[in-house]
Parts: C-alpha cells; sequence; structure tokens
C-alpha cells in the first residue's frame, strides 16, 4: 500500500511545479514584474494603485495636479504661516496747532540783589493778585519716519490788579511795598524745545517711543508797588530768568478705531547746564489726551490735559542777582493736526 501513496505524491509535487508559474503570471498585475529579472524592484507596488471600492485612492491637490507631498505641505503651510500686519510708513510731516487754557498755577519767587534777600512771595495768585487763569498759543511739529525731528512752542501771560500787602515786599534790591501799600504782578511764561522722537515699536493701532532734546524756559516777571507814605507813588522792577536744560521723556499712543487715538505723553529734567550760568533746576511736563481723526492720516482734532512744574535757581548775570522761582500749571489744550 505503501508504494502507491509514493507514486501519487510524486507526481502531486510535479505537476505543482509546472502549473505554479503559470498561476502566479495570470493573478499579478501586468506593469508588476514584466519585463523584469528575479530581484528586481517594481516601479508601483500593488497597494499603491488607486481602489474605490477599498477607500485607498489619495486627494487630488488644490492645483488639480497628481496627488502628492507638496500638495500636502501648501495645505499645511495655510494653517502653521500667519499673515503679517501691514503696516502704513508714518507720514513725513506732522503740524500741530491749538491753544492752551491755564485752569490753575501757583507762582513762587524771591528776587536777591545787592546782597540784599528780598522777599520769598510763595503764592504770586493769592497774595500778589495775579490772574490764576490764562490762554496761551502753542505749536508743534515733526518731520521723518520712526526716527524724527521736531520743535516745539509755548507762550501764556498773565496779569493781576493792585492787592493791598500785610507785609513788606522787597524785590530786586528795592522795597516796593510796606504793610497796607499795595502791589500788582504780570507773568510771562514762554517755551522753546527742540527733540528727536523714536519710536521704537510702530503698528497699525499702536505707536510707542522715546523723546530727548534741549527745552528752553525764560520767566519773565514785573512787580509794581503803589506806596502812600510819605507820598503816593510807584515803583517797578523787571527781572528775566531764563532756563536750558536737555529733557527726555516717552510717549504712548493706542488707536483702536480708525477714528479715534488716545494718547500720553512725559517729559522730565532735573538739571542744567553750568555754562548757561544755571542750577538746581527741574522740569515735568504731562499730557493725556484723546484725538479723534476727522480724516485719518490728514486732519485731526485733539482734546488733552496738561500739568506743567518748573523750578530753577538761575543767576542773574553780571550784576549778581539770583532768583529762585516755581510755576506749576493745570490746563486744557485744544488743538488742530495736520499731517502729509
Amino acid at each position: 500500500m505503501k508504494q502507491p501513496l509514493r507514486v501519487q505524491f510524486l507526481l502531486l509535487v510535479l505537476l505543482g511545479a509546472l502549473l505554479g508559474p503559470t498561476w502566479a503570471q495570470d493573478d499579478a498585475p501586468e506593469s508588476w514584474g514584466e519585463g523584469r529579472r528575479s530581484g528586481e524592484t517594481p516601479d508601483t507596488l500593488p497597494w499603491d494603485q488607486a481602489s474605490e471600492q477599498e477607500g485607498t485612492r489619495a486627494a487630488p491637490t488644490p492645483d488639480g495636479g497628481a496627488p502628492g507631498i507638496e500638495g500636502n505641505l501648501r495645505e499645511l503651510e495655510s494653517w502653521l504661516i500667519l499673515e503679517e500686519e501691514i503696516v502704513p510708513d508714518p507720514p513725513l510731516i506732522r503740524l500741530e496747532l491749538g491753544f492752551l487754557g491755564v485752569i490753575e498755577t501757583r507762582s513762587r519767587i524771591r528776587v536777591d540783589r545787592r546782597g540784599l534777600r528780598g522777599t520769598s512771595l510763595e503764592n504770586l495768585e493769592e497774595d500778589q493778585g495775579l490772574e490764576s487763569g490764562s490762554i496761551g498759543p502753542w505749536v508743534s511739529f515733526s518731520f521723518g519716519g520712526k526716527l524724527r525731528g521736531g520743535g516745539e512752542a509755548l507762550y501764556f501771560e498773565r496779569r493781576g490788579d493792585f492787592t493791598r500787602q500785610d507785609e513788606e515786599v522787597t524785590f530786586d534790591g528795592i522795597q516796593l511795598a510796606a504793610p497796607g501799600d499795595y502791589v500788582r504782578t504780570r507773568f510771562e511764561f514762554l517755551s522753546l524745545s527742540s527733540f528727536v522722537e523714536w519710536d521704537i515699536l510702530y503698528g497699525r493701532r499702536y505707536r510707542i517711543g522715546l523723546l530727548g532734546g534741549l527745552r528752553y524756559f525764560r520767566l519773565n516777571v514785573a512787580l509794581e508797588g503803589a506806596k502812600f507814605n510819605p507820598s503816593p507813588r510807584t515803583v517797578k522792577r523787571r527781572v528775566r530768568g531764563e532756563l536750558l536744560s536737555p529733557s527726555f521723556g516717552g510717549l504712548v499712543e493706542l488707536t483702536p478705531f480708525p477714528y479715534l487715538t488716545m494718547y500720553s505723553q512725559a517729559q522730565f529734567m532735573n538739571w542744567s547746564w553750568r555754562d548757561a550760568g544755571l542750577a538746581e533746576a527741574s522740569y515735568f511736563e504731562f499730557r493725556i489726551g484723546a484725538r479723534l481723526n476727522v480724516i485719518p492720516e490728514f486732519l485731526s482734532l485733539s482734546l488733552e490735559y496738561r500739568f506743567l512744574n518748573v523750578r530753577a535757581r538761575p543767576v542773574l548775570g553780571a550784576r549778581g542777582g539770583r532768583i529762585e522761582g516755581s510755576l506749576s500749571a493745570n490746563g486744557l489744550s485744544f488743538s488742530i493736526g495736520l499731517a502729509f
């Protein structure tokens, strides 16, 4: 019985050897292994071909081309890369014209002369009849880009009526009034500055900058005394104090809407140049306001609050006198701005 089984097994092995290559060629795709030698890698594999039934067809690229890694990278790039904000260049020229309404002031002065110590007038508004309010013009301009240069000027004047004095008033080496006499005051203030502005951060909705430059102050104070003893007469003295010093500061602007800008600015200094004969000087100015951009980047209207504090002790030139004076002022400013 064992011999016939061996014969049948050998026949099956021979039949499989003869028919095997034919079945492999019929089942394989024509493009896979056709015209290739044994051991060579085909161009495509069966599982790389499209098959709608099995859901393995590759998605087309956005441009309608053949699917591939380039199309996938474009889609990934659109998600990862943010579009950069387009920021317009700053206007080449900015010009502002306006008026400053001084609401409340406090002025103090003392003038020594010829070795005679003057009277410390601690409150010219209350004691010497000086007006506490005034209106004066101011102008500001700048030119450039993110690094700008410019200047500013401010002037206002205040006067007073004759006011009865309770104490003796000595001013610039002269006795202007004894107790019971009258004094009136005139006060002029001029500020000129040149500055460089650097916008360290600048965008469509914000601007942050640094300021630095020179600022010049001039105070003209005139006191007139009306004396009645021994005979009615008037005595008038006038002095001028000047201050020149470097100043520094910064500014911040926010534009939440194209037609509205809110801003704040501060400048300060606490010394002066000895070459100008000045010493022990300090200055601080603070502004905060809002700007209505009637025509964005061309015409604007501004309303701001200002606080100013100046203290100085200059020498009165060759005459050997000395002034100690200070000014504190609060006010509102209205201006029209143009940009080109």
